[in-house]
């Protein structure tokens, strides 16, 4: 029903599936308490201003001209009323270093995108912990981090890197191998090479661990990074694969780097110094205890060298970020 008023024009409220029950003809308008204003095109119902709100994570409109940005680095969860598009980018956690002459932690999986038209509801969000490091003196693997999720997406965490004789696992980007065996990198679950603010295909942006290298001299791999490889265990180092860079909450930033491979003296050649992890947190490794992956950006820790059977390092937390026009 629409009343007309001596200075406006009230407007009937209903519902959208009040709405859908409606003989529509173009030029029609109604208020939709679950859209807002909408108007009948001729073949579909047009928002012409929406009636929408979101809240949840430590929101900004001031970090991004024009949009309002929503960051989760915990658990939490993403409440909308009306519907909009919104960006997401979604990383998982980074897998653990492996220790003692270990491969470095693969990245999490990465996915960035936009959902079309995302309507009202409560969103629940995960962020998925680091992996925790190889810790035992024998050359134990990294473990796998955890999946982060938002929105119906889901991006696992990066592979465990091996561990002195051990394989690297495989994850959202596979953990690199230790020396021995040579060829037994972790594969990553997702699509390499992405550019930056590229949207992800299907199965995410995660690239394959290093492998490793048993003779002349032997080295470690590095983990994969959700933009390239893990270095394949050749000298002169053992760098964790580079990340990708977006600026989805107004900063260009780079995440998701593979931690580095650990150096080792074995062979006769020497201690080689440490490796550098991949742009993006990855984690440097050392002659002994590692360096952990930088949290909240889903990068892999790094490994420990043989100096004191060195621990690798845990991998670095996930994170969403979420944003839309404000």
């Amino acid at each position: 029903m629409t009343t007309l008023h001596s200075n406006n024009l009230q407007l009937q409220s209903i519902n959208t599936s009040t709405r859908n029950g409606i003989t529509a003809v173009a030029g029609m308008l109604v208020y939709n308490s679950q859209a807002g204003l909408q108007m009948y095109d001729g073949t579909q119902w047009q928002t012409v201003q929406a009636n929408f709100s979101a809240t949840g994570g430590t929101e900004s409109t001031s970090s991004r001209s024009g949009y309002k940005v929503h960051t989760f680095t915990s658990p939490g969860t993403f409440s909308m009323t009306g519907s909009t598009d919104v960006e997401y980018l979604i990383i998982g956690g980074g897998g653990g270093g492996g220790s003692d002459r270990g491969g470095g932690g693969g990245a999490g999986l990465l996915r960035f995108g936009t959902y079309p038209n995302l309507g009202s509801g409560n969103y629940p969000i995960v962020i998925g912990n680091g992996g925790s490091r190889g810790n035992n003196a024998q050359g134990s693997r990294g473990s796998q981090g955890g999946t982060s999720s938002a929105l119906g997406y889901s991006s696992p965490g990066g592979g465990g890197g091996g561990g002195e004789d051990h394989s690297g696992t495989p994850g959202g980007s596979g953990g690199g191998s230790a020396y021995n065996p040579a060829n037994g990198r972790g594969t990553g679950s997702g699509n390499g090479g992405g550019s930056p603010n590229s949207n992800s295909p299907g199965n995410g942006w995660g690239c394959d661990g290093g492998n490793g290298r048993n003779s002349g001299p032997r080295a470690t791999g590095g983990g994969g990074g959700a933009g390239a490889n893990g270095n394949q265990g050749q000298q002169p180092n053992a760098n964790g694969g580079a990340g990708l860079t977006y600026s989805i909450n107004g900063s260009s930033t780079t995440r998701a780097g593979g931690g580095a491979g650990g150096p080792t003296n074995i062979d006769g050649h020497g201690q080689r110094g440490p490796s550098s992890g991949g742009a993006g947190g990855g984690g440097p490794s050392s002659p002994g205890n590692a360096t952990a992956g930088t949290q909240n950006t889903g990068s892999g820790g790094g490994s420990g060298g043989q100096a004191g059977n060195g621990y690798g390092a845990q991998g670095g937390s996930g994170i969403v970020i979420l944003a839309y026009a404000n």
